[in-house]
């Protein structure tokens, strides 16, 4: 069986609806469309330092799965 992805770019929920379940809600419809798109896995990127974002995607099941790493040459 072939692996079939979807990857998510950015997401923002505005501060004034944050922790009312939109996040909960958007993925929840995404996960529902890419089963019916035979998809197999979703996939998003987010900063380390972005806490509450880490916190967000875990709460609808997310796992972290690699690590990025980078060195800057002019630094």
């Amino acid at each position: 069986m072939s692996e079939r992805l979807h990857c998510l770019g950015f997401m923002y929920v505005e501060p004034a609806y944050r922790g009312k379940g939109v996040n909960q809600k958007v993925i929840g419809t995404l996960r529902q469309w890419a089963i019916s798109q035979n998809i197999t896995e979703l996939r998003l990127d987010v900063y380390e330092a972005n806490i509450a974002a880490i916190k967000a995607y875990e709460k609808t099941g997310f796992t972290k799965h690699l690590t990025a790493m980078r060195l800057g040459i002019n630094d």
